[in-house]
């Protein structure tokens, strides 16, 4: 993650750390690293939380025309701006807990990390303190589904 510069956080981690509010956690990684958002994935957090848009956060408008891949649909519109917006930029790296977008990112050849891992690099910046973390390691992996062995390493976590 060193050569990491830019993070493209897609809908599913902002959704999960807004669900724990662990958001503003996330501006501890600046002005070292840049966080990204298109604006597609903004829109559709939009609709379930009425949030303002976070000043660390810098979306982007993405175009989708002329995407190509070998297998289309495999995911979401919002889920290609990431894949693209990464692409686009420099040094970028998608941050998601979607295999599918892992997937099309291998195949690509575009940089990504899964989101817990984010999550507890996001902690160990001290973005996210220890009582936070306990607090909402539960609601997180419920939401996300996490298996014992990653909820465990959540809970394990040190700075």
């Amino acid at each position: 993650m060193s050569d990491v510069s830019r993070f493209v956080l897609d809908t599913n981690v902002i959704s999960s750390l807004i669900a724990v509010d662990w958001l503003d956690g996330v501006e501890c990684w600046l002005p070292e690293r840049e966080v990204h958002a298109s604006r597609r994935v903004w829109e559709e957090i939009q609709v379930r939380w009425d949030l303002a848009e976070p000043e660390w956060l810098e979306l982007q408008s993405v175009d989708l025309d002329g995407v190509q891949d070998d297998f289309p649909g495999s995911i979401s519109p919002q889920d290609w701006s990431c894949i693209v917006l990464a692409e686009s930029e420099a040094k970028a790296c998608v941050v998601t807990n979607d295999t599918g977008m892992h997937t099309v990112a291998d195949r690509r050849e575009t940089p990504w990390m899964w989101g817990t891992a984010f999550v507890l690099s996001t902690f160990k910046q001290c973005g996210i303190t220890k009582p936070e973390l306990s607090a909402g390691t539960e609601e997180y992996a419920d939401d996300l589904g996490l298996n014992e062995e990653i909820v465990a390493e959540i809970r394990a976590a040190e700075k």
